[in-house]
């Protein structure tokens, strides 16, 4: 995990306060992996689309029987390999 990430998710009050911080890595082969250490989700997609589409299911999942954050507070650091 990247030293900007610990700091992030280490200085968080909660989740709903800063919401979900996803560190997005463009991988050299074109694909991405998307990590959000505070609720341990980690996905990947072969684009943006389906990027998208995989945190999403991802969040529904990990926030089965509670309430989900709302979209306005899932942020994504874009870094590459």
């Amino acid at each position: 995990m990247s030293g900007r990430l610990d700091f992030l998710t280490s200085n968080c009050i909660g989740i709903f306060a800063m919401g979900l911080i996803f560190e997005v890595v463009y991988r050299d082969d074109g694909t991405m992996t998307a990590i959000c250490p505070s609720e341990g989700i980690t996905t990947g997609g072969d684009d943006l689309e389906d990027l998208h589409v995989n945190i999403n299911s991802a969040i529904d999942e990990r926030f089965e029987g509670r309430e989900r954050p709302h979209p306005s507070r899932v942020r994504l650091l874009v870094t590459s390999e």
